[in-house]
């Protein structure tokens, strides 16, 4: 009969005892039969977090349920071991950090996704988001007067008519929203169109409060990298709409409309999908910076004018002041939210506010001879696209187009007249086209 011997363990070194004998937490571990940590275990990678942790408190790491991000949240860096933790958005000197702590001070070796379990977990524990807790405060400071109503007049000199109060007014009622629904559907821009100097940029930056809160520092809307930017901010700026330009004005459409964005954040193993939080401004020296008639509803344009205006937004004299006013704003705002203020303009609205798009509306060609083909015309009148597209390129006189650039035509016309309230979509004949429902 073959005698089995049994299995001793190697017993937990000198260092390894005295680290679990001094700490005030050594009982949370988990443990093998002979007082070694067991490997591989996430709880003892919880604990050693905890001991790392204890000079800076447990709550130095937070998640912050508006950024959707962990964030260090200490008054200064923090020194651990070798390593400077800055303050602010999470990054991986943390769990290198951690990792090196465990091999160290407790013979331990910590895997990356368990160190990072750790961190999460903790980040979630102590979960918090300053922006909802900014605007209930603002809320509760609000001295029930209105200051929504004259504010851009003041500080940009934009004309104080009803219809620019209230586009104003939905954006604003939009951005808390934002905090309070984070996915809520909410695709109106906010497009400042004026000279240099006027404030429109400082106008943007002051509204978010904080530096964090902001960003004017992106390239374009289909990036990953620039999306993650913009998911710590709250006012996206984007600054003579060079993102805009980058992107293309249809995809740029369709990023305005999405509630949600989905990508990998770089210490994640995979995809995930994340609430587009945040709202869009744009400022533009540009006169006519609406390129395309299809889509032009989304963007409410108001006119800074340093003439009109009775204070300067660019005084640093009267940042105090500024401020103040703002956070009033703020809570005038979360007040109409609390309301149930819409944020949808109406149908009268909308007309209204197309009629004002008109005069940053940029013309072309293509535009103008639709605009001579179908004036005049009675209720009934069908063109087939067809025949748009002829009488379009002999009034342009481009007889000898490609058939590559004929279907490039043929689709803008197709665009144009579907953004057209007074023309249907109708198929007669099988010859697609447009018919006139409307005077």
């Amino acid at each position: 009969m073959k005698i089995v011997k049994p299995q001793i363990q190697t017993l937990a070194s000198d260092q390894e005892i005295e680290q679990l004998a001094t700490s005030p937490i050594r009982d949370s571990f988990h443990r093998n039969m002979d007082g070694s940590l067991k490997a591989n275990d996430l709880t003892n990678a919880k604990q050693i977090l905890s001991v790392m942790l204890r000079p800076f408190g447990q709550t130095v790491i937070k998640y912050n349920d508006f950024a959707q991000q962990i964030e260090i949240v200490y008054p200064t860096d923090l020194q651990i071991g070798s390593f400077t933790i800055h303050t602010g958005a999470f990054n991986d000197d943390l769990i290198s950090a951690l990792i090196s702590y465990a091999d160290s001070q407790f013979i331990y070796q910590i895997r990356t996704d368990l160190a990072f379990q750790a961190v999460n977990d903790l980040a979630h524990a102590n979960h918090y988001n300053p922006l909802k807790d900014y605007l209930n405060t603002a809320f509760k400071d609000w001295d029930q007067q209105d200051h929504l109503t004259g504010f851009m007049h003041k500080w940009l000199g934009v004309e104080q008519t009803e219809i620019n109060v209230r586009m104003f007014a939905i954006w604003l009622v939009g951005a808390v929203t934002k905090v309070f629904q984070p996915t809520a559907k909410f695709d109106f821009v906010l497009l400042l169109q004026g000279a240099p100097g006027t404030g429109k940029t400082t106008f943007f930056n002051m509204l978010a409060i904080r530096p964090e809160w902001y960003t004017d520092n992106i390239s374009d809307f289909k990036d990953k990298d620039n999306q993650a930017i913009m998911l710590g901010a709250w006012i996206v700026n984007d600054d003579e709409m060079k993102a805009s330009k980058h992107t293309g004005f249809e995809d740029t459409k369709s990023f305005i409309t999405e509630t949600t964005l989905q990508f990998r954040a770089p210490y994640e193993r995979t995809s995930r999908k994340y609430a587009k939080n945040f709202v869009i401004g744009m400022t533009t020296n540009d006169p006519i910076p609406l390129k395309d008639r299809t889509g032009n509803r989304r963007y409410f344009v108001l006119h800074p004018n340093a003439d009109k205006r009775t204070a300067d937004i660019t005084d640093l004299s009267q940042t105090d002041q500024l401020h103040n006013e703002i956070t009033q704003l703020w809570g005038q705002a979360v007040s109409l939210y609390r309301d149930a203020y819409s944020i949808f303009p109406t149908k009268a609205e909308t007309k209204q506010i197309e009629s004002l798009q008109n005069d940053y509306l940029a013309s072309d060609d293509i535009t103008d001879s639709l605009d001579d083909i179908l004036a005049d015309t009675l209720i009934g009148t069908h063109f087939s696209l067809r025949e748009l597209l002829g009488q379009v390129i002999d009034r342009t006189g481009q007889q000898y187009l490609k058939p590559k650039e004929r279907t490039t035509i043929r689709n803008e016309i197709n665009m144009i007249m579907a953004a057209n309230p007074d023309w249907q979509y109708a198929n007669w004949s099988h010859l697609p086209g447009y018919t006139k429902i409307k005077a």
